[in-house]
């Protein structure tokens, strides 16, 4: 049952909740109130050249950039071990 329940997440595109998982806007809401909490951060911190590292798997950039710039979530796979520099004005959510 739970191998169907993935193989019919695949079929979708990943558009139907993963199994036993959550809803794709539970995933993109917890990713945009984590993300908004390190803009927080970082802008309360008095430096002007104050910035920070996150280390995440493609789905949260994926995400985040989709928010800012528009288009599909697809739109902006980045290979495996990739990184990206931006600057907060650039995916402020």
């Amino acid at each position: 049952e739970r191998a169907d329940a993935y193989q019919a997440w695949l079929r979708s595109g990943g558009n139907l909740p993963f199994p036993d998982g959550e809803r794709e806007e539970e995933v993109r809401e917890r990713i945009l109130r984590g993300f908004r909490k390190i803009e927080r951060i970082l802008r309360e911190q008095s430096a002007e050249d104050t910035a920070a590292a996150v280390i995440t798997h493609g789905g949260v950039v994926m995400t985040l950039l989709a928010e800012k710039r528009g288009g599909n979530f697809y739109d902006y796979q980045i290979n495996n071990g990739s990184f990206l520099e931006l600057d907060l004005e650039d995916i402020r959510v």
